[in-house]
């Protein structure tokens, strides 16, 4: 996650940055529509290691966010299996006792995941009824780059028009909406293709009240 994004007012951050803070603000909200939330980190090298097991408890997940740091080495490949042999001792004995999902946040540009979709755990994961998310942060298409082909390989994990895998490259606002997206229960939302987004703000004209997540975002998906 060494590349950054376009300055704003903020200034310019690096994906690690940026990546913490979006993480932040999606376990917060989650919390706060559901305190039964649980949150789990993994980090891949190139393999899938857990970071932070599941809890309900933001302030260890806050704590977890902070203590990621940046890998300076380089990997030549990531074994994307390993990520559903990591959660799979947290799988459902059935699909309606509560949705296990996967948000990846992927930042390689030139390593393309590997994996045979007839793995074992990937198979188990699709009959618990799992459902897998990606943020695809990437550098500009550019020799050496593979950036066409690794996006292709994440849609082609899509579940049952389930899934949702945005395309970020430069712009942190477009990190922020994807992630915004993502807080929508998986079980109600319609295939990403079909979904509209419309950003809204309160009328001027309103009096003044507590903001709610419907002041700030209008999904209508």
């Amino acid at each position: 996650m060494t590349g950054t994004f376009g300055a704003d007012e903020r200034g310019t951050r690096t994906r690690l940055e940026a990546a913490k803070l979006h993480m932040k603000r999606f376990v917060f909200l989650k919390n706060l529509l559901n305190k039964r939330h649980e949150f789990g980190i993994c980090t891949i090298t190139s393999t899938t290691m857990w970071h932070l097991p599941l809890t309900s408890k933001k302030e260890e997940v806050f704590s977890a966010i902070d203590d990621i740091t940046f890998e300076n080495q380089v990997f030549k490949f990531w074994d994307a299996s390993t990520i559903f042999q990591a959660i799979e001792e947290y799988l459902p004995a059935s699909p309606s006792d509560f949705v296990l999902r996967v948000v990846l946040i992927y930042a390689r540009s030139n390593v393309l995941p590997q994996m045979d979709r007839s793995c074992p755990e990937y198979l188990k994961f699709i009959e618990a009824g799992g459902v897998f998310d990606c943020v695809y942060l990437h550098d500009d298409q550019a020799p050496g780059n593979k950036v066409q082909t690794i996006y292709d390989f994440f849609t082609d994990l899509e579940i049952e028009g389930q899934s949702r895998v945005f395309d970020v490259s430069r712009l942190n606002k477009r990190f922020a909406a994807a992630m915004a997206q993502l807080l929508g229960h998986p079980r109600q939302r319609c295939p990403q293709k079909e979904a509209q987004y419309t950003l809204t703000s309160p009328s001027p004209t309103s009096s003044p009240r507590r903001r709610s997540l419907g002041d700030l975002f209008k999904l209508s998906d």
